[in-house]
């Protein structure tokens, strides 16, 4: 269970990235939904703290299980007092950045800033 503060600050981040992204929050704090933030381009799962690559595979591969995954889905979280990061696997980057071939292994996820450049 976690604090008052931690909810709060969660519930924040959320409301920043819709802001932001022009969305709309959806995750609550108390229902364990994979996906936090909706826009008409993608789903976003938010971790308003430091994340290890584990979790973020983990929330990525989470919100991949959903049954109405069709649009792109991404998690952003921000470490401690950084910018916020959006990450996605690499499989996906291709996807929708890339001509959409694949030209070797894609199971190597990637971190980007959002912004085209990576940190």
């Amino acid at each position: 269970m976690s604090g008052k503060y931690s909810r709060e600050k969660g519930r924040r981040g959320e409301l920043s990235i819709a802001h932001k992204l022009g969305g709309k929050r959806v995750g609550v704090a108390f229902a364990k939904t994979p996906v936090d933030v909706v826009t008409d381009f993608a789903d976003y799962q938010v971790k308003a703290y430091a994340v290890g690559s584990g979790t973020i595979l983990e929330c990525l591969e989470a919100m991949s299980r959903q049954p109405d995954a069709v649009k792109p889905r991404f998690v952003v979280f921000k470490p401690k007092r950084g910018q916020w990061l959006v990450a996605c696997t690499l499989e996906q980057h291709i996807e929708l950045h890339g001509d959409g071939k694949s030209h070797g292994d894609t199971s190597i996820s990637t971190v980007g800033t959002g912004e085209g450049r990576m940190p």
